[in-house]
């Protein structure tokens, strides 16, 4: 996360919005993959350590990664954006 933020810090606010937004794309995918997961408890096909984890292989780093996302969406103002991450957050 330092490196993340020493890296932002030398960026404008537009691209920083459009990371942010990358971001809670890629929290869509895992939050869809965690879905699945949960549904299909015998689909072994990525490794988890706890699931459902997405493509974090533990369910706290998920969760975290998903609120962090939320966060910084509600931040920016896109609030659409955030619901991506919300079944992310609330799932493990």
């Amino acid at each position: 996360m330092g490196l993340v933020f020493c890296i932002a810090s030398q960026m404008n606010v537009r691209e920083i919005k459009r990371n942010i937004l990358a971001f809670a794309i890629g929290m869509g995918i895992n939050s869809g993959l965690a879905i699945w997961q949960e549904t299909h408890p015998f689909w072994t096909e990525i490794y988890q350590v706890t699931g459902p984890a997405g493509l974090f292989m533990n369910r706290n780093y998920l969760a975290e990664a998903g609120l962090l996302t939320i966060v910084a969406c509600l931040a920016i103002g896109h609030r659409w954006f955030a619901l991506l991450a919300l079944p992310a957050a609330v799932l493990p």
